[in-house]
């Protein structure tokens, strides 16, 4: 069973069928969510969200991702998602990727969610790294991960590739403090 754990502001929490309007509500209001990420189309339509809801449950029940809703107390309104799956080729070391609701940016949800999330990850999940990117059109993302305490790694010296053209990211990374 996937934890359900807080923060001071935060609630996460597996993703729900109830969650699919919310999604819907979210991630269909423009392209933005659609342009600074891999994998939210638009228009972000209620199939999206269903497949997303069911990718988090697959996720959660092969261990391959960790994928939570980000409800904002006391209400639990849905603001966001924050996750974590394994790397590739290090199973020590996990992506971090998240969204959070246009409505809210610049109110400190992503740094205090991500922060949240790397502990999570190192407490219960025993990775010792954690990785995540930016494209360089949101540096506000880079802000975020930066006040959460991750570490710029590379600046423009990596690329991803996105609808057929390689695009520079910067490279974040926070490591485990061993005691």
């Amino acid at each position: 069973m996937p934890k359900i754990f807080q923060s001071k502001k935060l609630k996460f929490q597996p993703f729900s069928h109830v969650d699919i309007e919310g999604l819907v509500r979210c991630l269909g209001e423009d392209e933005s969510f659609s342009k600074n990420t891999l994998s939210i189309p638009y228009p972000y339509e209620e199939k999206h969200a269903k497949q997303f809801i069911e990718m988090t449950k697959q996720g959660f029940a092969d261990g391959s991702r960790n994928v939570f809703r980000i409800g904002l107390l006391p209400n639990n309104e849905l603001i966001g998602a924050i996750g974590i799956h394994e790397s590739d080729n290090n199973e020590h070391q996990a992506q971090l990727g998240y969204w959070i609701a246009k409505k809210y940016w610049g109110q400190g949800f992503a740094t205090e969610a991500i922060k949240r999330i790397i502990d999570y990850a190192f407490s219960d999940l025993n990775y010792t790294s954690l990785f995540a990117t930016h494209f360089l059109y949101n540096p506000a993302s880079g802000k975020a991960m930066l006040k959460a305490g991750m570490q710029m790694v590379f600046e423009e010296k990596r690329t991803i590739t996105k609808a057929g053209k390689e695009l520079p990211v910067n490279y974040y990374c926070v490591y485990r403090k061993e005691s």
